[in-house]
């Protein structure tokens, strides 16, 4: 809705969800940016038995920074660290004005995030990541990611699998060019993707109690 924030807590619509429909036990998946927020649902929200991030997004600020020369990305972190926020907003509406796939992202960031300004969005941002949350996860947890990204670096799915040292398991996959699936979400593939998600449910359903 035009307006309206969307919580990082995504935990407590679940729940409200859950409780309204009287479900105990449920899979969830979340694509995209949902990639991180059902990491969160399984962190705080036990009657998600099983998980799955399609693709796995570990912080918003890589899909800032992806296409971004590396110095630059420093440099960005570099000025929400020191709070310069002039700078930030000067140098991000520069970034914006010439690069049309920024200035998107930062059209659909800041209205999710219900921020005014860049650098309020970028403060923001800094909380809008699964660092810490690992541990928590207790679920099975199916991780995808695409070869050919274009907003999560490919090395965030195994740092991803690393920190899920609690859960119950992790399976991982990558979708490559040849499989027509390597983009974002899989879009160019999609019932390969869908396909490996039913098959997984099927294998874990069996292992639940």
């Amino acid at each position: 809705m035009r307006g309206l924030a969307m919580p990082l807590a995504w935990e407590r619509p679940v729940g409200a969800v859950l409780d309204a429909l009287e479900i105990e036990r449920c899979a969830a998946m979340g694509m995209s940016l949902g990639g991180l927020l059902v990491m969160r649902v399984a962190a705080f929200e036990p009657r998600v038995t099983r998980i799955v991030a399609m693709d796995v997004f570990y912080r918003m600020f890589d899909a800032l920074e992806i296409r971004l020369p590396r110095t630059a990305g420093v440099a960005l972190e570099f000025l929400v660290w020191c709070r310069a926020s002039g700078v930030l907003d000067a140098a991000v509406s520069r970034l914006a004005a010439r690069d049309h796939d920024m200035a998107w992202k930062l059209q659909q960031a800041l209205a999710i995030t219900g921020t005014d300004s860049p650098h309020e969005l970028l403060y923001e941002l800094e909380r809008w990541s699964f660092a810490g949350l690992g541990p928590l996860v207790r679920q099975d947890v199916l991780l995808f990611a695409g070869e050919r990204d274009q907003y999560v670096p490919l090395r965030r799915l195994g740092q991803v699998a690393r920190e899920l040292v609690n859960a119950n398991s992790v399976t991982t996959r990558v979708f490559t060019d040849a499989e027509h699936a390597a983009e974002h979400c899989q879009v160019g593939n999609l019932p390969l993707a869908l396909g490996a998600v039913r098959d997984w449910l099927d294998e874990t359903e069996e292992r639940l109690p």
